[in-house]
């Protein structure tokens, strides 16, 4: 028999179980909470970005891996003090003002 786990596309989540055989489930389960520990308390997300990103981008691969939103301002304020990224000249355009 098989034992559930959540997961979803685009992101971890604990209300569309999956199942999985012999102790995968608890396998996956710890590993979630490992990258979700790492995500709170290293720089381990900048590392699944692109070289050229946005702060928008970061937070949604960071809640996506979190599984619950975060304030933006309080994101944005937390990235900067870090020092890990830099405004570059380039601009990209979508339904809202253009990001650096």
């Amino acid at each position: 028999g098989g034992v559930t786990v959540g997961a979803r596309e685009g992101g971890l989540d604990d209300s569309a179980p999956v199942v999985l055989a012999f102790d995968h489930a608890e396998i996956l389960t710890q590993a979630i909470a490992v990258l979700r520990d790492k995500v709170e308390t290293t720089t381990l997300a900048f590392g699944l970005l692109p070289e050229r990103f946005t702060l928008s981008e970061a937070q949604r691969v960071v809640e996506s891996i979190l599984g619950r939103t975060i304030d933006r301002a309080a994101f944005r304020t937390k990235v900067l003090s870090l020092g890990l990224v830099r405004p570059t000249s380039d601009e990209r355009r979508g339904a809202h003002r253009p990001a650096r």
